[in-house]
């Protein structure tokens, strides 16, 4: 039984066998490896772990790619389709008839507040292809790219990395990809996720970008998408210079904040035009700007070596904009990590958060937040609040899980109050820390916490922490961390004397 009702299978992963050979003997083929590393991440996502059914054709791994009943069958009873695209992808006609068979089979589009997702998404593993062999129903939406661009040129594969292994680019692609297939079941099989924010009528300009930067393009539109806010264009822009134009100035039209981001490579020249693509979305907004008031948003990675840039011409539309912005330009320009440009943009689109006013301070405490390292700026958020409302906050510190479970234990023994952070943290280490805290608060008799929760934070979807304790009341900010969610545990801290 699957996810979504009325299909077979949630999940239907098409891929050409040439792409799931083994690099060595004893190693599972780099389709296989996926198949397994999507499969642990979309219960996180969906808050569930039984009933997910993921396809893939495992005669392929000793066979060759072939299109038969089994195929056909389970093809028409998928709801939502991965197709791993490569050079080796198009030279199979059984693949291609695989995609074109899906796109058949029913609407493909799924409506979402901000926007529509495709059914059909796109795992592209190497550019080796000209875009035209893609279904033109698919053509223009966005992919997953499963590879990165070397100093040289070269295109490097991402590839699975063990625990412990820096990883290469390929976990962060497979965690976001993950999120967006979640996000399309759960809508698919009528389960609204919980909290969910309101669109707030605002459309940003996400200018495309070049293939170094896609990932910092996805982190950006991921974050807006969950605050409610459209970001355009909705489709991949055309190639012919013309129709780019045009779907451009229709998207700036509609948006109230453009952002372009733009690196070290210029990107390719749009067919019938010079100049690219980068160039052409910024030199529109600039123009459309200056009649409508458009803000704009340039941001440069942090280590970008101007000296490095190859391209003169791109060179030279690099120190154009430096040159902009030390004029009375209302360009903005930025040269932070990325996620000090998310929450500069959401500055500016989103109203001030509230302040903690309302509140009777009748007591002061010190306050312990337990989170894990990949949740410090919901941490930080958590702290600011914490603070408006006069409180002292100490925040975990440590490089591994001991040091923190060390520091945890450590200031249990002097704080007033604990908040346990569940963010983007692997659910044990939420549940382990969770029932820690627990446990020495119980011991704590003669010296009671004033109060203690835990922080059900961003994002969502993802796994339910499945703990339920007495006097420990879970706190639904998966939709963002706000004044309304801490207001109860604030309350106990520091309203009630």
């Amino acid at each position: 039984m699957a996810y979504v009702p009325d299909f077979a299978h949630d999940v239907f992963i098409s891929y050409a066998h040439v792409n799931n050979i083994p690099r060595r003997d004893g190693e599972s083929g780099w389709v296989t490896s996926f198949r397994d590393a999507l499969a642990r991440q979309l219960p996180g996502f969906l808050g569930r772990d039984d009933g997910l059914d993921l396809w893939m054709d495992k005669r392929k791994i000793d066979g060759g790619d072939l299109y038969d009943d089994v195929i056909d069958r389970a093809l028409r009873g998928s709801a939502v389709m991965i197709s791993v695209m490569s050079k080796g992808y198009f030279a199979s006609t059984y693949c291609v008839r695989e995609l074109k068979t899906f796109c058949d089979h029913g609407d493909i589009a799924v409506e979402f507040e901000t926007g529509k997702k495709s059914r059909v998404v796109k795992v592209i593993i190497s550019p080796d292809f000209p875009e035209e062999l893609q279904d033109p129903r698919i053509r223009r939406t966005d992919g997953y790219r499963f590879y990165a661009e070397d100093g040289d040129g070269k295109k490097r594969r991402f590839m699975w990395t063990p625990e412990g292994v820096t990883d290469n680019g390929y976990w962060g692609a497979v965690e976001r990809l993950a999120q967006e297939v979640a996000e399309v079941l759960t809508r698919m099989a009528g389960r609204r996720p919980p909290c969910p924010v309101p669109p707030t009528g605002q459309a940003i300009y996400l200018a495309e970008v070049t293939d170094d930067l896609e990932d910092v393009r996805s982190q950006i539109k991921s974050a807006l998408t969950q605050q409610g806010i459209q970001v355009l264009p909705e489709l991949r822009l055309p190639s012919q210079s013309g129709a780019l134009k045009d779907e451009i100035a229709k998207s700036l039209e509609r948006s109230v904040l453009s952002v372009h981001l733009v690196g070290q490579w210029p990107g390719k020249a749009a067919d019938g035009d010079p100049l690219p693509a980068t160039q052409i979305q910024y030199r529109l907004a600039s123009e459309i700007g200056a009649r409508n008031k458009l803000r704009r948003i340039v941001w440069l990675p942090p280590d970008l070596d101007m000296a490095a840039v190859r391209s003169d011409a791109h060179r030279a539309f690099l120190e154009s904009l430096r040159y902009e912005q030390e004029s009375e330009s209302p360009m903005e320009m930025l040269q932070k990590s990325v996620e000090e440009l998310k929450e500069t943009i959401l500055k500016k689109l989103l109203p001030p958060p509230e302040k903690i006013d309302k509140f009777k301070i009748k007591r002061h405490a010190l306050v312990y937040v337990a989170h894990h390292p990949e949740d410090g700026e919901e941490a930080e958020t958590i702290k600011k609040y914490l603070r408006d409302a006069r409180q002292d906050v100490m925040l975990t510190r440590g490089k591994d899980e001991r040091e923190q479970m060390k520091d945890l234990r450590a200031r249990m023994k002097s704080c007033d109050a604990v908040l346990i952070l569940y963010g983007r943290s692997p659910v044990k280490w939420a549940r382990d820390f969770t029932q820690e805290a627990r446990d020495m608060a119980e011991k704590r008799r003669r010296n009671p916490l004033f109060a203690k929760s835990v922080c059900d934070g961003p994002p969502d979807p993802k796994e339910d922490l499945g703990l339920d304790f007495e006097g420990w009341p879970i706190l639904p900010c998966r939709r963002g961390i706000g004044v309304e969610g801490l207001e109860p545990f604030i309350k106990a801290i520091a309203a009630e004397g």
